[in-house]
């Protein structure tokens, strides 16, 4: 009798944390702008004020390059989700296994815009002439956003249904793409892989 009323109660208590625990439905597809993207740009977030604000500001990874796509699985969100300080077991998730992203292209007028402002002529040279190559206001690109020697990262290891991640810290600086080193307090020996995003590294 006491073990039947034991597990009654932790039946109830699993269902009340279900029924208060905030929601999170993953999207099929996703368009994103911008350098990285949050849980709320491929996900619809329900539960408190509170956490919903959190949860929809967790940072997902990197956005993919104009033109290319990439895809970020249910299991990817619970890693980012634990690098943010966010436990995925007091979520309940609901929708796609996997989201497929892709980067919002720059209106056109917006880019015609940019390139007819990079060859207005500044001050010295007269309308009609050719100005010298310096006298023109061009903007470089902006470099991708890296991660450097020291930063915090954490090593994924995929081969089937295994999946292993443990956390350690970069030793060379590196764009995202790049092939990384990774010291780990689990092993002497440096780990070697690609930095997939930001905080990520693949072996």
């Amino acid at each position: 009798m006491r073990v039947l009323i034991a597990i009654l109660i932790l039946m109830s208590t699993v269902l009340a944390h279900a029924a208060t625990a905030p929601l999170v439905t993953l999207k099929s597809s996703a368009t994103v702008s911008g350098p990285a993207f949050t849980l709320a740009d491929i996900a619809t977030v329900q539960g408190a004020a509170d956490e919903t604000v959190r949860l929809g500001t967790a940072q997902m990874g990197r956005s993919p390059m104009c033109g290319a796509t990439r895809s970020i699985t249910r299991a990817d969100v619970g890693l980012k989700l634990r690098q943010a300080g966010i436990d995925p077991a007091t979520i309940n998730f609901a929708g796609s296994e996997t989201v497929l992203i892709n980067l919002q292209a720059a209106p056109i007028g917006q880019s015609s815009a940019t390139t007819a402002k990079s060859m207005v002529p500044v001050s010295g040279s007269s309308a009609g002439e050719a100005p010298a190559a310096s006298n023109f206001a061009a903007t470089a690109p902006a470099n991708p956003v890296g991660m450097k020697a020291g930063d915090p990262v954490t090593v994924l290891y995929e081969d089937g249904p295994v999946r292993i991640t443990v956390t350690g810290s970069l030793t060379n600086s590196a764009n995202i793409g790049d092939k990384v080193s990774v010291s780990t307090p689990i092993s002497p020996r440096l780990l070697k892989g690609t930095l997939v995003d930001l905080g990520t590294v693949r072996i």
